[in-house]
């Protein structure tokens, strides 16, 4: 006999030792039968205890049967489940009993507990159909069913009907679930299936849905079951999960789209897939061709299905004609077979796009750095990187005084191909500036496209030295003053400075007579200045003067030399020289001057020698003074010439500089000419200070004069005073008249 249990329990508590207990309120029993009564004893102290359970109400005819005596013990914190059995008899009549126990805990009485024991007749159900009938369905259809149960029961039995069916399957009761069903009686329970559509390959149609029909009795809760399945019909279905972007191919070339399609019916599926054909009698097509286009298709593996909910993937190749334009439009189809309605219609596209790309590069630049008037080259290499036979173009621009010039500026290139070496030449005009950056900005086009790339290149001017003797006169004055006058002209392309001295053959006053804005010795006669900052193409002149001596015996020439010397280049240095001839003393005079005392005037020449010997060492001495200053002075002066404007154009200034060509010169008026040839741009040395300059000059001017006025002045004295002491041995042939003329004095 089946346990009937509740699983309600009332807890009731019990002060002592925190003992508790549960037992069912309620107990259904049929007649003849055999009942289950659990009570739980909970003992939530610490200690142990001791129980007893006792009934107190019993009704007559029932009995309550334990398997053991019905007392016990219960450790601390531990429970118990006590089960008895209640009889009842076979004629008990149809009706609700009460029974009572009482538990007794460690001897005392804690808990009184009563319920009610129903009795009443079983339920007898029986569907008309044995379980595990298999039925079919279409996906999201409706099946009808109806099903026949039978009341054996003694009594009337109110039938509860109730269904469990996979998720996704519905059922609709058109007559309600109540049926009341009389003993012996037969009644049939209608209900429809609403089958669930197929997603994604489910419910296969190899799946089973398991239904359940339940029939719950009102006597007693029985419940009778009838179990069938249904299957869902073949369904075919696909999707298109993927479609490729149309191609841009290159004239001859070619792509491919992808396309993938997914089984989504419920049953393995194969397809035909492919372009339809023009030729009758042909349904579909894998490959085709079109005014010089091909098409075609791949992966497709046709002869194997697809699984349920599964995906393939196949291609759709085009090549285009080797043409600078061009499109096609490919049809496509797909079909599902066994279900050709489903069938899906696709387009494809390619055109023909032209790529106008090309490189250009640089080969060979000889043209970092160049002189005016010189022309360098740049070489270039152009390739076509589109896709198609293409024409491009060559321009140059530039910024600054540069000249350009191409050696070609038009290409037509196929494809991948280079074009031969296009040389660029550059000039710089014959004025330009040293240090003058030109840029220059070579750009490849295309008619269509435009600009396509572009090379900045920058040229930097060269300097150089070049100086020419524009002029150089002398003329001779009635006071015996010689004038020299000297112009030259900077034709380089840079500013320089110049280093200017002078010297003289004879003992006689001179100097420089330097332009405004030179650095000079603070002196009477100056022997060396300098100038700076001369611009280019422009005339530099100064001028100088010279006492030709009157007081020699012999005559001769007074040579004037001038040492020109570049600031920016130490070693480029050039001379200018000036003759003019010394006219002799009158006859008269020499002899006269014959009738001095030839001792004395022995004594005195060798006086003359000996300051003349010092004159020249002194001299010696001054120029190793000047070139050790002109040294130290280009040290000085590098910033001055750092700070120098370039691109500042040539200004007239109170130095008398004027623009004008250098005219030629004759071997006769010039004793020499010179050039310069370019060289960068060199930091002067710092100036000659004054104290050096006077220093030399002094030498030069003063100590052997000096010296010889005194000797010469001493002479004089001797000789008028006392007369000669000898005469030469030259003399003694003269005429003795002559030698008495009575010459006294000597006008010296």
């Amino acid at each position: 006999m089946a346990l009937v249990m509740t699983s309600l329990l009332l807890p009731l508590a019990h002060a002592q030792d925190e003992v508790t207990y549960s037992a069912p309120e309620t107990l259904i029993a049929y007649q003849d039968d055999n009942r289950s009564l659990a009570i739980v004893i909970d003992n939530g102290g610490l200690n142990a205890i001791e129980w007893q359970v006792n009934f107190t109400q019993i009704p007559s005819g029932f009995s309550v049967w334990y398997p053991f005596e019905m007392v016990g013990s219960i450790d601390g914190q531990q429970s118990e489940n006590i089960v008895f059995q209640i009889i009842t008899p076979d004629d008990a009549p149809l009706d609700v009993y009460q029974l009572a126990f009482q538990i007794e805990i460690d001897g005392v009485l804690t808990f009184n507990h009563s319920f009610d024991l129903i009795i009443q007749y079983p339920s007898n159900l029986a569907f008309g159909v044995q379980s595990g009938s298999v039925l079919s369905v279409a996906q999201l259809d409706q099946l009808p069913i109806a099903v026949n149960i039978t009341n054996y029961a003694e009594i009337e039995d109110t039938v509860t009907f109730s269904m469990e069916s996979p998720e996704g399957w519905d059922v609709i009761w058109p007559n309600g679930v109540n049926r009341t069903i009389s003993p012996l009686d037969l009644s049939f329970i209608e209900f429809t299936i609403l089958s669930p559509a197929v997603i994604n390959g489910t419910p296969s149609n190899d799946d089973l849905a398991a239904h359940r029909l339940i029939a719950t009795s009102s006597l007693d809760g029985e419940r009778t079951y009838w179990d069938f399945s249904l299957r869902l019909e073949i369904y075919r279905n696909f999707s298109i999960d993927y479609i490729g972007n149309n191609l841009t191919l290159d004239p001859g070339g070619s792509g491919r789209i992808e396309v993938t399609i997914r089984n989504t019916g419920n049953v393995a599926q194969k397809f035909d897939i492919g372009f339809p054909s023009s030729n009758q009698g042909e349904a579909i097509v894998t490959s085709g061709s079109d005014n010089g286009w091909q098409y075609s298709l791949y992966k497709l593996y046709p002869s194997e299905a697809i699984g349920i909910n599964q995906s393939r993937t196949f291609e759709v190749a085009i090549q285009s004609p080797y043409s600078p334009d061009g499109e096609i439009f490919v049809p496509l189809e797909i079909r599902p077979l066994g279900n050709e309605a489903k069938t899906q219609s696709l387009s494809f596209s390619g055109i023909i796009i032209l790529s106008h790309e090309v490189e250009m590069q640089i080969t060979d630049n000889q043209c970092d750095e160049i002189l005016p008037r010189s022309t360098c080259e740049i070489k270039l290499r152009l390739t076509n990187n589109g896709n198609y036979m293409d024409e491009f173009s060559l321009s140059v621009e530039h910024s600054g005084n540069i000249q350009t010039a191409l050696s070609k500026v038009s290409f037509n290139l196929d494809k991948s191909v280079s074009s031969d070496e296009v040389i660029l030449s550059l000039t710089f005009p014959e004025n330009t500036t040293a240090e003058t950056i030109a840029t220059t900005i070579i750009t490849v086009g295309h008619e269509k496209a435009g600009e396509l790339q572009s090379i900045t290149i920058q040229t930097t001017a060269k300097g150089f030295l070049l100086w020419s003797l524009v002029e150089a006169e002398q003329n001779l004055g009635a006071d015996q003053k010689l004038s020299m006058k000297v112009v030259l002209l900077n034709q380089g392309n840079y500013d320089d400075g110049l280093q200017v001295s002078i010297s003289s053959s004879h003992l006689t006053n001179f100097t420089l007579i330097p332009p405004s804005g030179a650095v000079f010795e603070d002196s009477e006669n100056i022997r060396s200045f300098e100038m700076f900052q001369i611009p280019r193409n422009t005339e530099f002149n100064f001028r100088a003067w010279a006492l030709v001596p009157q007081d020699t015996s012999t005559g001769g020439n007074l040579e004037i030399n001038l040492t020109l010397m570049s600031i920016s280049d130490e070693n480029q240095i050039f001379y200018v020289g000036f003759n003019q001839s010394i006219p002799a003393i009158e006859n008269d005079d020499v002899e006269a001057f014959y009738l001095v005392d030839v001792g004395s005037l022995v004594q005195t020449l060798r006086a003359m020698i000996a300051a003349w010997w010092g004159f020249c060492a002194s001299l010696i001495i001054a120029l190793l003074i000047v070139k050790k200053a002109y040294a130290d002075r280009k040290k000085r002066l590098q910033p001055l010439f750092e700070l120098r404007t370039e691109s500042e154009e040539p200004k007239n200034t109170d130095l008398s500089m004027e623009q004008k060509p250098a005219p030629e010169v004759s071997k006769e008026q010039f004793t020499q000419a010179f050039l310069a040839q370019s060289k960068p741009l060199e930091p002067t040395k710092q100036p000659v200070s004054r104290e050096i300059i006077s220093a030399a000059s002094t030498i030069i001017d003063h100590h052997g004069e000096e010296d010889m006025l005194n000797k010469m002045n001493a002479l004089a004295q001797e000789i008028s005073s006392t007369g000669p002491k000898s005469l030469h041995e030259a003399n003694e042939s003269l005429d003795q008249q002559t030698q008495n003329t009575g010459l006294t004095e000597l006008d010296l």
